[in-house]
């Protein structure tokens, strides 16, 4: 009598079973990610608990928790803007009168939208009066740079900082071409080059928390360096600064007015042949978010 063959438990059965878990295995891998090592959650964490004592009404004890956060935790720059504006709304709450105007002062130069349709108007009159203060000027990195007789000296510097809001600039610079990034500094660095378009620098200014307030340049897309060019007759010919920041909001705002001007310029050519009788509108132009030369 002929008997069947049936598969063995280490026969054909395994291959196929390995293709159907193996599909199995990345979805929920796809679906629930491991959790990677970091302090962040917890400070997420630590900052919900804190925002959850604010609007219990124990003030207090918030005032105390967003301390903590700030001396331990790990945060975001959108972290840290979060527990700014509950510093402000808690400051409030106890009338610290002088914590709130150091904290809304530093919002003004970090994120001065941040307040609007969270805050009271007592403190939005603070904040008007602290922009007023800044000029509306926001945190920016500045690189320079100078030939020494060494090669180039590279140094970054925050601007803008009237709150006090930052603990350090660090900055990375490495020549293009010569390997990777060292490890970040808070000195000047002096590299053995004399082009400095050759240079590539990541300078951030570190907050509480350890938040990144400012940059200038990503390891992924670092400030390249220009050459040294006087940006007036009493300016030091050796030195030359490379600013970005917030401060690239000017540079969109000349691109887009010089756009305005030549589309301007153009409407007003047609529209001497066309009929006046269309309302008139105003015309809004975007720049890029970040720009970079």
């Amino acid at each position: 009598m002929h008997r069947p063959d049936f598969p063995s438990a280490t026969g054909s059965i395994s291959r196929p079973s390995a293709f159907v878990l193996l599909p199995c295995v990345l979805f929920v891998l796809l679906v629930h990610p491991p959790a990677r090592g970091s302090a962040q959650p917890s400070s997420e964490g630590a900052l919900d608990r804190a925002v959850a004592d604010y609007e219990r009404g124990d003030f207090e004890r918030a005032a105390r928790a967003l301390a903590e956060i700030e001396s331990e935790g790990t945060l975001t720059r959108q972290a840290l803007v979060r527990l700014l504006v509950h510093r402000a709304l808690v400051a409030h709450a106890l009338s610290d009168e002088a914590a709130l105007d150091t904290v809304v002062l530093q919002l003004a130069t970090l994120a001065p939208d941040a307040l609007e349709g969270r805050a009271p108007p007592p403190i939005l009159r603070r904040l008007e009066t602290a922009l007023e203060r800044t000029g509306g000027e926001r945190l920016r990195v500045e690189v320079e740079h100078r030939a020494t007789d060494g090669g180039l000296r590279v140094d970054a510097h925050l601007r803008g900082d009237v709150g006090g809001l930052a603990r350090r600039v660090t900055l990375r610079a490495r020549v293009r071409g010569r390997g990777g990034w060292p490890d970040a500094t808070e000195g000047p660095i002096v590299l053995d080059a004399e082009e400095p378009e050759r240079i590539e620098v990541v300078a951030s200014a570190i907050g509480p928390g350890g938040a990144a307030i400012a940059v200038a340049g990503t390891a992924s897309h670092p400030l390249r360096l220009s050459r040294a060019v006087p940006d007036s007759p009493e300016d030091d010919p050796g030195a030359h600064r490379d600013r970005t920041g917030d401060d690239t909001a000017l540079h969109v705002a000349l691109v887009s007015a010089a756009i305005a001007l030549v589309v301007g310029g153009v409407a007003l050519g047609v529209g001497l042949g066309v009929s006046s009788s269309q309302p008139d509108g105003p015309i809004h132009f975007s720049g890029p978010a970040v720009l970079r030369w």
